[in-house]
This record gives C-alpha cells, sequence and structure tokens, in this order.
C-alpha cells in the first residue's frame, strides 16, 4: 500500500533533487534542506529567500549551507539539532506568517501513523537511521516521501542524500523524525 506521492508530487521533486549529493558528512542539513525546498515548492514559495533558493531550483548548495550554519556546522547530528536548525532557519529566513503557521519538530521512535499522516499532506520527513537499529548505512539522515507495505514489512521511500532519490529504507532502522507542522 502506497500513500500518494509515489507518482508525481514529492517524489517528482526527490528526483529533480538527485543531484544534491552529501560530500561532507552533513547529511542532517541535506535532508532538511530537501524537506523545506518540498515545503516551498508546494506550500510556501517565500519560505526561503530567492538569494538562497528560488521555487522549483534544482540547485541546493546555498539552502545546504544555510542550513548548516543553523544547526551550528554540526556534522553529527541529532534529532534535535535538526530540528532546532530548521527553527533557527526559520527564524532567521521565512516570512513571520510561516513562522506563526508552521515549526520542525522531532519525534523518537516514531510510528507509521504519524509519518503517514505527513505524507498525505504531502510533506517530506527527515528520518534518522541508525547502525544499532540495522542500517547498512550507518548512523545517517534521509528524507522520506511516502511508505509502502511489503511482504517484509514497512519500508519508506526516501531521498537519500548520497545520490538514491528512491531509497527504500526498512521502518525498523529509523529511530527518530523531524516533520514540519
Amino acid at each position: 500500500m502506497l500513500i500518494n506521492n509515489t507518482e508525481g508530487g514529492l517524489r517528482e521533486l526527490a528526483a529533480s533533487l538527485n543531484g544534491w549529493k552529501n560530500r561532507d558528512d552533513t547529511c542532517g542539513a541535506y535532508a532538511a534542506a530537501v524537506m523545506l525546498a518540498g515545503l516551498q515548492d508546494s506550500e510556501y514559495p517565500d519560505l526561503i529567500p530567492e538569494a538562497i533558493r528560488k521555487p522549483g531550483e534544482t540547485d541546493g548548495t546555498k539552502l545546504v549551507a544555510a542550513l548548516t550554519a543553523c544547526m551550528h556546522g554540526a556534522k553529527r547530528t541529532l534529532p534535535f539539532n535538526v530540528s532546532a536548525g530548521v527553527n533557527r532557519f526559520m527564524k532567521k529566513y521565512a516570512p513571520e506568517y510561516v513562522q506563526l503557521s508552521i515549526r520542525a519538530h522531532f519525534r523518537l521512535l516514531p510510528g507509521k501513523d504519524l509519518l503517514k499522516e505527513e505524507f498525505r499532506k504531502g510533506h517530506f520527513c527527515c528520518l534518522g537511521i541508525v547502525r544499532y537499529r540495522g542500517s547498512r548505512y550507518g548512523n545517517h539522515w534521509v528524507t522520506a516521501y511516502d511508505l509502502a507495505e511489503t511482504e517484509k514489512g514497512i519500508v519508506y521511500l526516501a531521498h537519500d542524500n548520497w545520490g538514491h532519490p528512491e531509497a527504500e529504507i526498512p521502518a525498523r532502522w529509523v529511530n527518530s523524525v523531524v516533520y514540519m507542522r
């Protein structure tokens, strides 16, 4: 069962951002950049100043740099770092009406219901995946846009900032989520 984003929508946006490849251990900032780009392209076109990213733009270099700065250059990011960094970015750059409408939150060991709800809204969610839960990536961040229930269990379809816009991430690897609400 797929929610609604595998055809067009977030999947299409994730594919267009295929060039957003993490080369410097800032996967939390990359995952958050994809999440914010999706929000800018779908709901809040003025969320990000045009000097950083124009709506629909596929170059994320400036956005990732701005988010990394808002995360205080954190290379090893915990869910709180990603969530707080996104909120710092919003406070610094987003219009006031956006700041009053939406903010980043995090949750440890999220259930599929929270993610289903966010995907139905058309929102990306940053997933923290960890080695101790079986992740072959090690500790890493990806940006999910849908889920599928397969014979092997639930998998999240995600933009992996190592260059895989359609990665399948088993739910058992997920330790945390950062989402916008």
